[in-house]
């Protein structure tokens, strides 16, 4: 029973976002099997007594196994830690989550509160690497909830809460901070040109328009099938994000919007040196949010930084 106290033993500081989506009932039921194989034999024995449905067997015997080393150990917390999560995050009563804790099933609500206090210190680390090593942009957006009071007073009256959520996405590079002024005397004759690429792409569409008109007015043509032209296809693949912590910041303003730049970058620990390369990250949002952004980019057009300038940030609705 000691060796499988050690197994379920999970300390506050290696306890990690992985260990939460990589958790399986069948791991401790593993771990049982290797470490305390008497006490996994009685358990299944004890629950293999009813046959009706095997599966609620097969899960009784880790449940059963981890409160027993939890009540030996408040250290083997492994499955207790998962559950104080999943009850917090359903939105779970704290009595309820008491109640459940005193029966070996979860840890307590304090404990749950500080979990989650490591788990977001964790994760923002995470999020200032990948904001250092990777291509980013920002997608944000305010939030606003009222907190009415039903006893009506001086000193307590009706308030309206104003927030903003902001989520960092990985991406592609999407290029270096090109001049706004004399754009006309970048381009040259070879823009204008057509390249083999131009003609064929025009000969198939050509093709897919001939085909249409066939179709409206042929009534053979009506079994052709019309191609699809493929320009660019963008790869499938999984988009990392990450939700920044919320800020008590109303962004409806310029000023309001000035503070959640400088919030964020503070956030990722972006220093002055990181904008120095002319990159050119994307701020994402609703079109005030543009709006306020760029104007806060024209206040700033005379400082002397491309940081300070705000050159970096390219405004998209």
């Amino acid at each position: 029973m000691f060796c499988l106290q050690q197994r379920l033993h999970v300390g506050r500081s290696e306890f990690s976002a992985s260990k939460v989506d990589n958790f399986s009932l069948d791991h401790i039921s593993n771990c049982m099997m290797s470490k305390s194989p008497l006490v996994s034999k009685i358990l299944q024995g004890l629950t293999s007594i009813c046959d009706k449905d095997s599966m609620q067997n097969s899960m009784a015997v880790p449940i059963i196994g981890s409160i027993l080393a939890f009540t030996q150990s408040r250290s083997s917390n492994y499955l207790q830690l998962v559950m104080g999560l999943y009850l917090y995050s359903a939105g779970c009563a704290r009595k309820v989550v008491d109640v459940l804790h005193g029966a070996g099933l979860c840890v307590s609500y304090p404990t749950v509160n500080q979990l989650l206090e490591d788990l977001t210190k964790d994760a923002l680390k995470e999020v200032k690497l990948a904001a250092q090593r990777h291509p980013w942009f920002l997608v944000y957006d305010n939030i606003n909830f009222s907190r009415r009071k039903h006893d009506q007073r001086i000193d307590n009256k009706d308030e309206f809460e104003s927030g903003t959520t902001a989520t960092l996405i990985i991406g592609e590079n999407p290029g270096l901070v090109q001049p706004t002024r004399d754009s006309y005397s970048r381009f040259r004759v070879n823009n204008f040109l057509i390249n083999k690429a131009d003609i064929d792409h025009f000969d198939k569409v050509c093709g897919i328009h001939m085909i249409e008109e066939l179709k409206k007015f042929l009534g053979g043509f009506n079994r052709c099938s019309t191609p699809t032209i493929e320009i660019h296809l963008l790869p499938v693949e999984k988009t990392k994000t990450y939700p920044l912590e919320l800020m008590k910041i109303n962004e409806g303003s310029v000023e309001g919007n000035k503070a959640v730049v400088e919030t964020v970058t503070k956030m990722l620990g972006l220093e002055e040196e990181y904008f120095d390369d002319d990159k050119m990250i994307i701020f994402a949002g609703d079109l005030a949010t543009v709006k306020n952004l760029r104007s806060l980019k024209s206040q700033r057009e005379d400082e002397r930084t491309k940081c300070n300038r705000m050159d970096w940030i390219t405004p998209v609705a």
